[in-house]
Protein backbone atom coordinates (compact mmCIF):
# COMPACT_ATOMS: atom_id res chain seq x y z
CA UNK A 1 0.00 0.00 0.00
CA UNK A 2 1.45 3.32 -1.09
CA UNK A 3 1.83 6.19 1.38
CA UNK A 4 -0.51 9.04 0.45
CA UNK A 5 1.30 12.36 0.47
CA UNK A 6 -0.95 15.18 1.70
CA UNK A 7 -1.84 17.88 -0.80
CA UNK A 8 0.19 21.09 -0.75
CA UNK A 9 -2.75 23.17 0.44
CA UNK A 10 -3.19 20.82 3.41
CA UNK A 11 0.50 21.10 4.23
CA UNK A 12 0.39 24.89 3.93
CA UNK A 13 -2.67 25.01 6.18
CA UNK A 14 -0.98 22.86 8.81
CA UNK A 15 2.14 25.00 8.50
CA UNK A 16 0.05 28.11 9.08
CA UNK A 17 -1.59 26.59 12.14
CA UNK A 18 1.80 25.53 13.49
CA UNK A 19 3.18 29.01 12.84
CA UNK A 20 0.33 30.65 14.77
CA UNK A 21 0.84 28.23 17.65
CA UNK A 22 4.61 28.82 17.72
CA UNK A 23 4.17 32.56 17.49
CA UNK A 24 1.76 32.57 20.44
CA UNK A 25 4.05 30.38 22.51
CA UNK A 26 7.40 31.94 21.65
CA UNK A 27 6.46 35.49 20.68
CA UNK A 28 9.02 35.41 17.87
CA UNK A 29 8.63 37.19 14.56
CA UNK A 30 8.21 34.99 11.47
CA UNK A 31 11.74 35.79 10.28
CA UNK A 32 13.21 34.64 13.59
CA UNK A 33 11.08 31.50 13.51
CA UNK A 34 12.10 30.90 9.90
CA UNK A 35 15.82 31.16 10.59
CA UNK A 36 15.43 29.02 13.70
CA UNK A 37 13.52 26.24 11.94
CA UNK A 38 15.05 26.64 8.47
CA UNK A 39 17.18 23.50 8.77
CA UNK A 40 14.17 21.43 9.86
CA UNK A 41 12.07 22.79 7.00
CA UNK A 42 14.85 22.11 4.52
CA UNK A 43 15.17 18.49 5.68
CA UNK A 44 11.39 17.97 5.52
CA UNK A 45 11.16 19.46 2.03
CA UNK A 46 14.09 17.33 0.84
CA UNK A 47 12.51 14.16 2.27
CA UNK A 48 9.14 15.05 0.75
CA UNK A 49 10.75 15.69 -2.64
CA UNK A 50 12.65 12.40 -2.44
CA UNK A 51 9.51 10.49 -1.46
CA UNK A 52 7.53 11.99 -4.35
CA UNK A 53 10.14 11.18 -6.96
CA UNK A 54 11.44 7.83 -5.74
CA UNK A 55 8.53 6.20 -3.92
CA UNK A 56 5.67 7.74 -5.87
CA UNK A 57 6.67 6.38 -9.28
Amino acid sequence: MRIKVPAWHTMLYRGGELYKKLRCETGLHWSQLFSKYFCCILILVTCHHYALHHLGS
